[in-house]
C-alpha cells in the first residue's frame, strides 16, 4: 500500500481509495515507528470519506461562525468608533453655527483628549474672545453714544466740509 510504503521510508504517508473488504471509499494514513532513525514498524489507520467529510463541514462550519462573530464585532467596533468621532463634530458644527448667528454663549461641551478635544477648546477660546470683543465695543458705542447725546455744541463731520470750510 502507498501510504505503508512512504512510512517504511520514514515519511507520513496517505492516501484514499475504495476499501473491497468494506466496500466504501476510505482515508488512509500511516505514520512510521522509529527506534533513533530507522523505522521498525508502521502505523496505519482509516477513516471513511463520509466521516472526513462531515468532520471538514464542521470544521468549517466552525470557522464560519468564528469569522461571522469577528465580522459582527469589528462592525460595532468600527459604528462605535465612528459615533465617537462623528457625536463632537456634529456638536462643534452646531456650535460654530450658534456662533456665527450672534449667540456668543454657545460653548462646546463634549471636550474628548484628542484632537478634537483640541478643535473644541480652541472653538471655545474663540468664542470667549469674539464675545469679549463684542462686549468691549458694545460698550464704547454706548460711551460715546452718550457723550454725543450730552453735547451742548454741534459736532460737523469733516466729510460733510468742503475744502473751503463751508457747511
Amino acid at each position: 500500500r502507498p501510504e505503508v510504503h512512504a512510512a517504511l521510508q520514514g515519511k507520513e504517508g496517505h492516501a484514499v481509495r475504495r476499501s473491497r473488504t468494506v466496500d466504501t471509499d476510505l482515508l488512509y494514513a500511516a505514520i512510521p515507528l522509529k527506534d533513533g532513525t530507522n523505522p521498525e514498524g508502521v502505523v496505519r489507520v482509516a477513516m471513511p470519506l463520509t466521516q472526513v467529510h462531515q468532520k471538514a463541514a464542521r470544521i468549517r462550519n466552525t470557522i464560519a461562525g468564528v469569522g461571522l462573530g469577528m465580522l459582527l464585532l469589528t462592525m460595532a467596533a468600527g459604528f462605535w468608533l465612528a459615533r465617537s468621532i462623528s457625536h463632537p463634530l456634529q456638536e462643534m458644527s452646531q456650535v460654530a453655527e450658534r456662533l456665527a448667528q450672534g449667540e456668543y454663549a454657545a460653548r462646546v461641551v463634549t471636550l474628548p483628549p484628542d484632537e478634537l478635544g483640541r478643535l473644541g477648546r480652541n472653538i471655545n477660546g474663540l468664542a470667549e474672545r469674539a464675545a469679549a470683543t463684542i462686549a468691549e465695543l458694545s460698550s464704547d458705542k454706548a460711551q460715546l453714544s452718550t457723550i454725543l447725546a450730552s453735547m451742548v455744541d454741534a459736532v460737523a463731520a469733516h466729510h460733510v466740509v468742503d475744502r473751503h470750510r463751508r457747511v
